[in-house]
């Protein structure tokens, strides 16, 4: 691990991440062999959606954009043990009643394994008892296939199109759902109950998000477990991208009270590219295999 200028690289043999203290700690890349998995610039109207970042749930309590103070102003920022332990500034303002009475504090590290651990602590810095729920945001190439497993929940919420229509996300409980997220001809969301992971693979490149479990309906108002935001913003002759977004437990803290939730992330190079058309066969297959990697099967 190293620092330049506020700027820290956390990195075994396998895996190398950065970080940008001075943009709300940002996650600005994730590479693999010389494999890049985040997109790392954000163009046009789109400039602020790039690499990982995370931010306070339900978004009814903020609105757009993002929490400046979260998101993309300078934290404090440390090695502790190898550990890149980053702070934020308090996002507390009366005067602003989009405020979220939040100091997040960030963790991050890297396990012999190649596992990746990002630690998020929220403090209430109000005088009131305050209710938040943890939202990490990684935004990767709109490119191969998102994938989980569907939770009990099941789907919650949908961008209406007919593209949508088509991906039939209408999944039992514990069925695999695969999106095609590179042939997505718009913007698109849908939130999903999951079972505690995530993944996106393409080309070679499989990224893997595993998380707490949230049980069905208790996810943040409109929000869920589980988010996934395609943007291909053609008009713009932007790069697309596609949000791959996890959530925890609300939790309600009382003044100067701390929660804490993790998620941990797998990025891993394939011997084989996968095919941009699969069948289901192959498809049931290559899902077997990503889901004992999640779970720690392999």
């Amino acid at each position: 691990m190293n620092s330049i200028n506020g700027i820290f690289t956390i990195f075994n043999e396998n895996v190398s991440i950065v970080v940008d203290s001075n943009h709300g700690a940002r996650i600005t890349s994730l590479k693999v062999k010389g494999y890049e998995f985040l997109i790392q610039q954000g163009i046009g109207a789109r400039k602020i959606c790039f690499g990982s970042t995370f931010w306070t749930s339900p978004q009814s309590d903020w609105g757009w954009p993002p929490r400046k103070i979260l998101d993309s102003e300078p934290y404090d920022a440390k090695i502790v043990n190898d550990k890149g332990v980053l702070e934020s500034a308090a996002d507390i303002d009366s005067n602003d009643p989009l405020t979220t009475y939040i100091q997040l504090k960030k963790e991050i590290s890297i396990d012999k394994n190649s596992w990746l651990s990002l630690r998020y602590t929220m403090t209430n810095k109000s005088n009131t008892n305050i209710i938040r729920a943890p939202w990490q945001i990684n935004r990767c190439p709109q490119a191969g296939f998102v994938f989980f497993e569907m939770g009990p929940g099941g789907q919650t919420h949908f961008t209406e199109c007919q593209w949508v229509k088509n991906l039939n996300l209408k999944s039992s409980p514990g069925k695999p759902v695969w999106i095609d997220v590179a042939n997505c001809p718009d913007r698109y969301k849908t939130i999903c109950d999951g079972t505690g992971w995530l993944a996106h693979v393409y080309g070679k490149q499989l990224f893997i998000m595993r998380f707490d479990d949230i049980p069905a309906g208790q996810a943040a108002q409109g929000e869920g477990e589980i988010e996934i935001y395609v943007c291909n913003p053609q008009e713009e002759g932007q790069l697309g991208y596609v949000e791959l977004e996890a959530q925890g437990t609300p939790i309600q803290l009382k003044p100067g009270e701390k929660t804490s939730w993790t998620v941990q992330w797998k990025a891993i190079i394939l011997e084989n590219e996968i095919p941009k058309n699969i069948d289901e066969e192959q498809k049931s297959k290559l899902y077997q295999y990503y889901y004992d990697i999640a779970t720690m099967k392999k």
